[in-house]
């Protein structure tokens, strides 16, 4: 069995034509649904012609290693979970009338080189991540543009995308899982339009191309949120309150905090910032272990606010020649 043509209105179901080893084309007519696993595992499979009004379930195309020819754009709904992930063959998705894309739904489908997803309201956990550390470099998406319909980013959903250097989200995006974005070796640019409060752990950790971050609204960021973004100089931190556990350690380019309504600054908070030269944070309460170690400051000026600061809190800030306490 070769190829597989089948009529309007069809519902193809559960593992239906799974592992058929020999398939390599397949057309399907209008209205459509694509059962869960119904092409999986068809390592042969180069081309599928998708009819209007397709619904594709989860791990329908999973692991269909050579599959480079389809037409997403007639895909509507939510897409499944796994749905083509390990399809690393496909070089563009087009998902025109897709709403949400299920976790996993393109992990590893390294060949991406654009996707396009104007209607798109929810990414899932790992969608788009290669979680292949051996084909991390060959991850091929390099600029990624969202719609202002987009509300939420899943974990990991964009995790080790090695190619990827801009991303811009519109206004509608409200929260960003952990880890969604780290790692992404190439990334410079990133800017959100909507008001995110919370920056979760690790969102851009380890992203040491960074150099800009626009975010509106941001009222903590948590744990490694820009850890090792030894190449940040542009975020605007004028409305956070909480800073976390080494949020912002190693971003070795910043050279100014502008900390004006932050409360807390966690233990290591913005450890081994070796440029940053001044500080300003009149409304701080705690500051914690190490958070404001190993800087460049000449002078620190604590405001009367401050009710704890922690050991070592301004550890080897060897320039520092003066410390004000204004209480």
């Amino acid at each position: 069995l070769t190829n597989i043509t089948l009529e309007n209105n069809t519902v193809i179901g559960e593992g239906a034509f799974s592992n058929t080893l020999s398939l390599t084309s397949v057309t399907l007519g209008d209205n459509t649904t694509i059962g869960v696993k119904a092409f999986a595992g068809n390592t042969q499979l180069e081309s599928v012609v998708l009819g209007n009004n397709t619904i594709v379930d989860s791990y329908a195309f999973n692991n269909c290693s050579k599959l480079n020819t389809i037409d997403l754009s007639k895909v509507v709904g939510a897409l499944g979970t796994y749905a083509f992930s390990g399809a690393k063959a496909i070089k563009e998705a087009n998902l025109a009338n897709v709403t949400s894309v299920g976790d996993y739904a393109f992990s590893d489908a390294i060949s991406l080189e654009k996707v396009m997803m104007p209607k798109v309201e929810i990414i899932g956990e790992y969608a788009f991540a290669t979680t292949n550390e051996a084909a991390r470099s060959a991850n091929a998406l390099s600029q990624l543009t969202l719609p202002n319909t987009l509300k939420s980013i899943g974990r990991y959903a964009f995790y080790k995308n090695n190619n990827l250097e801009t991303v811009s989200i519109g206004d509608g995006i409200s929260k960003i899982g952990e880890y969604a974005f780290s790692e992404c070796a190439k990334l410079t640019d990133f800017v959100a339009l909507g008001v995110v409060e919370i920056i979760e752990e690790c969102t851009f950790g380890g992203d040491t191309a960074l150099e800009t971050v626009q975010l509106n609204g941001v009222k903590k960021i948590c744990d490694a949120a820009f850890y090792n973004n030894t190449a940040l100089v542009n975020i605007d931190l004028s409305t956070v309150l909480e800073v976390g556990y080494c949020a912002f350690e190693n971003c070795t380019s910043l050279k100014e905090l502008n900390l004006l309504e932050v409360v807390i600054l966690d233990d290591g908070a913005f450890r081994n910032n070796q440029s940053v030269t001044k500080v300003v944070m009149p409304k701080v309460e705690v500051i914690g272990i190490e958070a404001l170690s190993n800087l460049s400051v000449s002078t620190i000026t604590l405001p009367n606010t401050v009710h704890e600061v922690r050991p070592m809190a301004f550890y080897n800030n060897k320039n520092q020649t003066s410390f004000t306490y204004q209480n």
